[in-house]
C-alpha cells in the first residue's frame, strides 16, 4: 500500500502520502472520521471515531493568551473605573434625578423652558395625587413613610401593593417594630374619585400610571424641600425593607455603635441618614439618588471586563477558524462550504470556558493587587480614610462577579481535571500508570470495570434526587472518558455489555487458580466506593445484592456475604477497635478504589496466566520470574519494574506490595508515608478474607496458597525489621515517621502470619478429611491423584 486513505463522514476523501501523521500533527483532528487501509471503493475494514472540538481541552497557547488578556485588562481597569464613593454617588444621583423629574413634568404638562425642580415637583404632585399619602401618619410620618409603605417602593412589590390598594382600600407595609402591617384607608380617601378609581379600568390606571408619576415627584423630595427632601428608597433598599418583614430577617440583629439593632432598624437608619456619614461627618441618605449614583460608578467597571471577554472570545474564534480552514483544506472561496461554523464560533466550548475562567481569574488577581497597593499607599498618606475602606472602594465588583460565574460554568471541567491530576499523582507514587488502569491484568480488569459500569448505570437510574443525579452523571462521564482514553481503541469498545461481561467473568474464573480470581473480583466489587470523596452521594447496593447475583452464577450472594463478614472481622482485629473500617487519607482512598484485591502472595500464579505466550517454553522458577517481569513491563535492567513491579501491578500497585518476596516494604513506605501501614492493613484484611473463604471452597488449594504466602510474609517481616533497626537513633523527622509506619506495618504482618498459621492448620485438617490430601510421614503434602 503506497497511500493511506482517510475518508470523512461527509463522503469527502482526503488522500495523504505514506506517512500522513506528520502532516496532521499541527492541526488537531476533530469531527467524525473513518480510517481505512484500502484505497478506492468501500473500505473493507474501517473504524469511525469522533472528536468533538467543543469538548477539547484548552491548549498552552490558550492559557497564555487568556492570562495575558486578563492581566492587561485588570491593569487598565484601574485607569477606567471610578472609586465607589457614596457621597459622590449621592451628589451625582441627585443631579440625574432632578433632570428626570423636570423632563417628566414637561412631558405630561405644558412645556416650559427653564422649569425649576420645585415647579416640576409641585406640578406632578398636583396632577398625580396618590392615595398612599393618606396613610402617612400610620407609616411613621414624613421621614419614614416612604420606606415603610410598600406602595412607595419602586419595585415589583410596590407596584402590586399600589394596585391592591385600589381594590382593597388597604395599605401594606411595616409597623414601627418592623413587622408586616396592614392599615385601612380613611373613609374620605375611598370616596375621592381622584385617588380611587371608579371602575376596574380606572383602578388599574391609578394603580400604575399615577403610581409612577407620583414616585417621580417624590424622587427629588417635596415641593417645599426640592432636591433635599426625604426622597424614596431605591430598588436595593426597597428589597431589603420588604425582606425585613419576613420572620427570618425580622429576628436578625446587627451590631451598630456598640449596640444591637434589628435588621429592619438597620435598613431604616440607612434610609434616614443616621447609619452612614460622609467625610465631613454629615448624614448620608442611602436612597434612590445614592443608588443611581452607585450604578453609574459600577458601570465604569464594565468596559474593562467586557473588553477582556471580547478579546478572549475573539482570539478563540480566530484561532479555531484558522484551524478549521486548514483542516477542511480550503484553497478557494468555493471550498468555504466545507467548514463547520460550530467548530470556531465562541459558544459551548470546553476550551473557551477554561480560557474565560483563566482570563477573568487573572483580571481579578491583578485588579485586586493594584487596589490593595493603592489603598495602602493612599490610606497612609491621607490619614483620613483607612486602607481597608479604600481597598473595598476600588475593587472591580463586576470582574469579581464575572469570575464567579466563570467558575460556576467551568465547575464540571475543573472537577474532572482535579480528579485526573490526583490520579496521576497516585499513579506516580505507585510507579506506573498501569497500576491504576489495569491492576489485575487488562483482561480481568476489563471485566471488573464493565461490572462497575453496569452497577453505576443501575445506581444512576435509581437516583431520584435531580441534583445528585446530575452530579453523578458528571462523575460517571469523567470516569468513562478516562477509561476509554487509557484503553487501546483498536480492540473495540472497552466496556462490555451485561451478557458479555458475565460471559467473560465465567471465562476468567474457569482456569487454573480461577477461584482466587473469582474471590479477587468479588473483593473488588465489595470495596468499590466511587463516591468516597463525595459526602452527599452514595452508591445503591441493590444491583450488587439483587441484580448481579441473580444474573450470573459465578459469584453468588453467599460468597459476597462471607467475604464481607470476614473482611469486617479481620479489620476489627487488625485495627484493635470495633469501629467501621475506613481508609485514612486521600491516597489510601484512591488506593482502595484502584487496587486489584489479588494479594501479592498469589501474584506468581496470576502473572503466569497473564503473560501467556510471552513466556512460552519456560517452567518452574524461571517461568514465575519471567511472568512477573513481563507484567511489570520488563526487567529492571531494561527499564521496567521487574518482578516486584509485576507483583505490584497485579495487586493494585500498593496495598500489599510489602508482602512480596524478600523486597520488604521499606521502599514503598517512602512513597506512601503514613498511609503505608493503613494500606498494608487493608491488604492483609483482603488477603485473610480471601484465604478464609477459599478454605471453605477448596481446602487443598487454600493450604498451598497459605503456606507459600506465609513464607513470603516471614521474609518480608525480617527485611522490614532490619530496616527499622537501621533507622533507630535517627533525628530526621521523615525517617522517624518512616520507622513508625514500618513498625505498624510489621505489626499487621505478624498478626497475618499468625492467622495464616491457624487457617493453614484448619485447611490441612479439612483437606485430609475430604481426601484431597494423603497422609505423609514427611512434611511434604502429597496430593491424591484423581481417579478416572
Amino acid at each position: 500500500m503506497t497511500q493511506d486513505l482517510i475518508r470523512r463522514g461527509d463522503n469527502e476523501r482526503l488522500v495523504f502520502s505514506e506517512t500522513p501523521l506528520p502532516q496532521l500533527t499541527d492541526v488537531r483532528v476533530e469531527g467524525t472520521y473513518e480510517v481505512s487501509l484500502s484505497e478506492g471503493g468501500e473500505a473493507d475494514e474501517a473504524e469511525a471515531f469522533e472528536c468533538d472540538p467543543n469538548t477539547s481541552p484548552a491548549q498552552a497557547r490558550d492559557y497564555v493568551f487568556a492570562a495575558a488578556s486578563g492581566t492587561l485588562m485588570g491593569a487598565l481597569s484601574v485607569l477606567w473605573q471610578k472609586d465607589l464613593n457614596l457621597a459622590d454617588a449621592h451628589k451625582f444621583g441627585a443631579e440625574k434625578i432632578e433632570k428626570i423629574v423636570i423632563e417628566a413634568a414637561q412631558r405630561v404638562g405644558p412645556r416650559k423652558e427653564n422649569l425649576s425642580i420645585a415647579d416640576a415637583i409641585r406640578f406632578l404632585e398636583k396632577t398625580s395625587p396618590f392615595v398612599g399619602d393618606k396613610l402617612t401618619p400610620e407609616f411613621g410620618g414624613g421621614l419614614q413613610h416612604h420606606l415603610r409603605d410598600f406602595s412607595h417602593h419602586p419595585s415589583p412589590v410596590g407596584l402590586v401593593c399600589s394596585i391592591l390598594m385600589q381594590f382593597t382600600g388597604k395599605g401594606f407595609g411595616t409597623a414601627t417594630d418592623g413587622s408586616f402591617a396592614i392599615f385601612d384607608l380613611p373613609a374620605e380617601a375611598l370616596k375621592d374619585g381622584r385617588l380611587i378609581g371608579k371602575n376596574v379600568e380606572e383602578k388599574f390606571l391609578y394603580g400604575t400610571l399615577k403610581w409612577v408619576l407620583h414616585l417621580i415627584s417624590d424622587m427629588a423630595g417635596s415641593s417645599s424641600t426640592p432636591g433635599a427632601g426625604t426622597g424614596i428608597p431605591g430598588p436595593i433598599l426597597s428589597f431589603l425593607k420588604e425582606a425585613s418583614a419576613l420572620p427570618f430577617f425580622r429576628d436578625m440583629t446587627i451590631a451598630y455603635e456598640d449596640k444591637v439593632a434589628t435588621f429592619s432598624q438597620w435598613v431604616s437608619k440607612a434610609f434616614n441618614g443616621t447609619l452612614l456619614k460622609d467625610q465631613d461627618g454629615k448624614p448620608l441618605r442611602f436612597d434612590l439618588r445614592t443608588e443611581v449614583g452607585m450604578g453609574s460608578q459600577v458601570l465604569t467597571q464594565v468596559p474593562a471586563v467586557l473588553a477582556n471577554e471580547c478579546i478572549v472570545r475573539g482570539f478563540y474564534t480566530i484561532t479555531r477558524f484558522i484551524d478549521e480552514l486548514r483542516r477542511s483544506d480550503v484553497s478557494s472561496v468555493k471550498d468555504l462550504g466545507r467548514i463547520n461554523p460550530s467548530r470556531f464560533l465562541p459558544l459551548n466550548s470546553r476550551a473557551l470556558t477554561r480560557m474565560l475562567t483563566v482570563a477573568s481569574g487573572a483580571f481579578v488577581v491583578i485588579n485586586t493587587s493594584i487596589a490593595a497597593v493603592r489603598a495602602a499607599v493612599d490610606g497612609a498618606a491621607s490619614g483620613e480614610v483607612g486602607a481597608v475602606p479604600l481597598f473595598f472602594m476600588r475593587l472591580n465588583y463586576v470582574g469579581i462577579g464575572r469570575f464567579a460565574f466563570a467558575l460556576w460554568a467551568d465547575r464540571s471541567y475543573i472537577y474532572e481535571d482535579v480528579e485526573q491530576w490526583w490520579e496521576r499523582c497516585q499513579a506516580s507514587k505507585m510507579g506506573t500508570d498501569v497500576a491504576v488502569h489495569a491492576p489485575m491484568g487488562e483482561e480481568i480488569q476489563r471485566v471488573v470495570e464493565s461490572l462497575r459500569m453496569l452497577w453505576l448505570e443501575d445506581d444512576y437510574r435509581r437516583e431520584k434526587n435531580d441534583k445528585r443525579r446530575e452530579h453523578k452523571e458528571v462523575l460517571i462521564g469523567a470516569w468513562v472518558r478516562r477509561q476509554r482514553i487509557a484503553h487501546d481503541e483498536s480492540q473495540g469498545e472497552y466496556f462490555l455489555d451485561a451478557a458479555d461481561a458475565y460471559r467473560e467473568l465465567e471465562a476468567v474464573c474457569a482456569g487454573e487458580d480461577g477461584e482466587l480470581v473469582r474471590l479477587a473480583i468479588a473483593q473488588q466489587l465489595l470495596a468499590y466506593r466511587p463516591y468516597a470523596t463525595e459526602k452527599k452521594l452514595s452508591l445503591s447496593q441493590t444491583w450488587l445484592t439483587d441484580v448481579f447475583t441473580a444474573d450470573q452464577d459465578v459469584i453468588d450472594s453467599e460468597t459476597l456475604k462471607r467475604l464481607k463478614s470476614a473482611r469486617a472481622s479481620y479489620d476489627r482485629w487488625l485495627s484493635g477497635t470495633y469501629t467501621k473500617w475506613a481508609v485514612r487519607g486521600a491516597a489510601a482512598v484512591a488506593a482502595t478504589v484502584a487496587t486489584g484485591g489479588v494479594a501479592a502472595v498469589a501474584a506468581p500464579a496470576i502473572a503466569t496466566v497473564l503473560a501467556g505466550e510471552a513466556v512460552v517454553g519456560l517452567s518452574g522458577a524461571a517461568l514465575t520470574s519471567a511472568s512477573l517481569a513481563w507484567v511489570g513491563g520488563g526487567s529492571l535492567a531494561a527499564g521496567g519494574l521487574g518482578m516486584a513491579g509485576g507483583t505490584a501491578i497485579i495487586t493494585g500497585g500498593g496495598a500489599v506490595l510489602g508482602l512480596t518476596a524478600a523486597s520488604s516494604g521499606a521502599a514503598l513506605v517512602g512513597a506512601f508515608s503514613k498511609d503505608y501501614a493503613e494500606q498494608v492493613k487493608q491488604g492483609c484484611v483482603e488477603w485473610l478474607a480471601q484465604c478464609s473463604v477459599l478454605l471453605e471452597e477448596s481446602p487443598a488449594q487454600a493450604l498451598r496458597v497459605i503456606e507459600e504466602s506465609k513464607a513470603r510474609l516471614e521474609r518480608a517481616i525480617d527485611a522490614d525489621k532490619r530496616t527499622i533497626e537501621a533507622l533507630k537513633g535517627t533525628k530526621e523527622k521523615d525517617q522517624k515517621k518512616r520507622g513508625q509506619s514500618l513498625n505498624e506495618g510489621v505489626s499487621h504482618l505478624r498478626y497475618t502470619v499468625a492467622e495464616l498459621e491457624r487457617l493453614g492448620k484448619k485447611a490441612r485438617e479439612a483437606a485430609l478429611e475430604s481426601g484431597d490430601l494423603a497422609p505423609s510421614g514427611s512434611t511434604d503434602i502429597a496430593r491424591v491423584p484423581e481417579s478416572d
